[in-house]
């Protein structure tokens, strides 16, 4: 079943489009606010969404998610999934590494530090 993530025009309080994801999708947006990060949960992929043209710049392969949360400087993009939390770079979508967590349900960054 096809999923979609909408773009809400905060202003006019309205839907001005969608984005096809094809699957369940989780999202984090970025702190400054220039990309949102799509998990979809089927295919086991992130979308790199540019906010300002509403458009997918990348996909990358990521492993199961329950939660997703992107770095303070934006550098990194944290998904938790079964006994871990993986970890992206955000400019490359490569894999740098993971944490081991047993079964991290949700991530949170505070006061900045990752």
């Amino acid at each position: 079943m096809a999923r979609s993530g909408y773009v809400l025009d905060a202003c006019t309080r309205t839907i001005s489009r969608n984005i096809a994801f094809g699957g369940k999708p989780l999202g984090a947006l970025s702190f400054d606010g220039r990309h949102l990060y799509e998990i979809t949960l089927q295919r086991k992929t992130a979308s790199v969404i540019d906010t300002a043209t509403e458009k997918v710049v990348r996909t990358f392969p990521v492993t199961t998610a329950y939660a997703d949360v992107v770095s303070s400087d934006g550098r990194r993009l944290y998904v938790a999934s079964d006994n871990q939390v993986s970890i992206y770079d955000t400019a490359t979508g490569s894999y740098v590494g993971a944490r081991n967590r047993s079964f991290p349900s949700s991530i949170k960054i505070i006061n900045g530090v990752d």
